[in-house]
């Protein structure tokens, strides 16, 4: 009788008692439109493959400190040369995109777009190549890119006229650096805003590949990421995906482990004898993001 009235009691208590139910989390929502290009990283480089120089760096922020980071390049390297196969010319250019989409996936770099120029001749002269791909029409296609995507932070490659320093690598920096100011003039390639559906954007700093240390941006890349690599071995897996020019072999080296160096150009925030951060300083209103000038220059420069 005693077991009956029990097993009664404990029915009873299952159906009436509270049930304590565990909240499933809530989805978080996907990004459309706008949101989903907005990007915190804009690297715009000549061929694929010239991000090697900055690789390590790229895969610090996307893979170690979740940023969103979009690679624009202007040509597919169908100028280059070809160990692994027989493509050449434009056939040359759809294989190289398949390696740089490799690289760049090992990287975490999540958007890669391209200008659409020929990589032709090997040349030091920037005149000659914006002769050959117009100017003011690759800057158009680059300003589109940085308007719709919104970097923060743009990364390009040293614009000086040194001895061996190829034309097309000169062109693409003055094409980012001129970027930099005409995406926030709505005066420029004001179609992109009246029929495009764009707006004006203004990047917070424009970063050079190189430096002297100490006088620079540096940025370690020896620091393990969340898979136990580090960036630089990461850069050195990823650059060996660049086999038809000779990169199957590459690895994290000795040089590869010392910190990436960068000089600042152009920035909204006050600049710095040295950092160790692309992102100092950041980030910065809308209202307040005007340009400031480097130290030493006049105060015209930011007019």
């Amino acid at each position: 009788m005693k077991t009956a009235l029990l097993l009664l009691f404990l029915a009873t208590a299952m159906f009436t008692c509270p049930q304590v139910a565990m909240a499933a989390p809530t989805p978080a929502a996907p990004r459309t439109g706008a949101a989903l290009l907005k990007t915190d990283i804009m690297a715009v480089f000549a061929h694929p493959d010239d991000e090697t120089g900055a690789s390590a760096t790229l895969a610090a922020y996307a893979l170690g400190k979740g940023k969103i980071v979009a690679n624009v390049y202007c040509t597919r390297g169908e100028g280059g040369g070809n160990t692994v196969g027989t493509q050449w010319g434009a056939a040359l250019g759809i294989l190289r995109e398949a390696e740089l989409r490799d690289s760049l996936a090992h990287l975490g770099v999540r958007y890669c777009y391209f200008l659409d120029q020929e990589d032709f001749f090997y040349t030091e002269s920037v005149a000659a190549t914006f002769e050959k791909w117009g100017k003011e029409k690759t800057l158009e296609r680059l300003v589109r890119l940085v308007r719709a995507l919104r970097p923060a932070v743009m990364i390009t490659m040293d614009p000086a006229p040194v001895p061996g320093q190829h034309g097309h690598h000169q062109a693409v920096a003055v094409l980012a650096t001129e970027a930099f100011d005409a995406v926030a003039d709505p005066s420029r390639f004001p179609d992109q805003i009246e029929k495009e559906g764009l707006t004006v954007w203004q990047p917070r700093k424009l970063y050079y590949t190189g430096g002297v240390p100490g006088h620079a941006t540096a940025i370690d890349v020896s620091e393990a990421l969340p898979d136990g690599k580090t960036p630089a071995q990461i850069a050195g897996e990823a650059a060996a995906n660049h086999r038809s020019q000779g990169f199957g072999g590459f690895g994290a080296g000795p040089g590869r482990r010392r910190p990436q160096t960068f000089s600042l150009a152009k920035s909204v925030v006050p600049f710095t004898e040295s950092e160790t951060d692309l992102f100092r300083g950041l980030p910065v209103a809308d209202a307040q993001a005007k340009r400031v000038k480097p130290p030493g220059v006049r105060d015209s420069f930011c007019g």
